[in-house]
């Protein structure tokens, strides 16, 4: 039985309407779907394209339980991020059965939680430095983009801490 999982979707391009069935991978066994890891690191999984006209529909958001049964912890989780503190109970209990007698005593209880889902890459590099950096790389990425799309928002949040620039 696989462990991996996916929920389809349907969406209707905005572009030229046609309809796709997104998969939206919620469980990911990363011996079993290196190519899902992959499009993880490089930031694809949760990305929705049409097939027709090749445009990005969007970005899925729906929470992701990775499981790497070699490694310590075994599982890490993303929340989606409309539901951040969602437990990952259902998704655990869902793959538990399907591991069966594979499944190893104590996975469940040492989930490594991670979020936004963006910051997964850097926490399967299981340092706690790369995880940071990634962390403060994210910040800066999301407040430029804020400059971009609200300065006047952005000029507020630099006065209210105090680093106009």
């Amino acid at each position: 039985m696989a462990h991996s999982y996916a929920e389809n979707d349907h969406i209707a391009c905005p572009q030229c309407g046609q309809e796709i069935e997104a998969a939206i991978w919620l469980i990911v066994d990363a011996g079993e779907r290196p190519d899902l890891v992959v499009q993880l690191v490089a930031g694809t999984l949760r990305e929705v394209v049409c097939p027709a006209c090749d445009e990005l529909v969007g970005h899925a958001d729906a929470p992701l339980l990775l499981f790497r049964p070699h490694h310590d912890p075994a599982l890490i989780y993303a929340p989606a991020q409309l539901d951040p503190h969602a437990p990952a109970d259902d998704l655990v209990a869902q793959l538990r059965e399907a591991v069966g007698e594979g499944w190893r005593p104590g996975w469940e209880r040492r989930v490594l939680r991670v979020y936004p889902l963006s910051l997964l890459p850097a926490a399967l590099g299981e340092t706690p430095q790369a995880l940071s950096q990634a962390m403060l790389e994210q910040a800066a990425r999301e407040l430029a983009r804020l400059g971009q799309e609200r300065p006047d928002l952005y000029r507020e949040l630099c006065t209210a801490f105090g680093r106009l620039e």
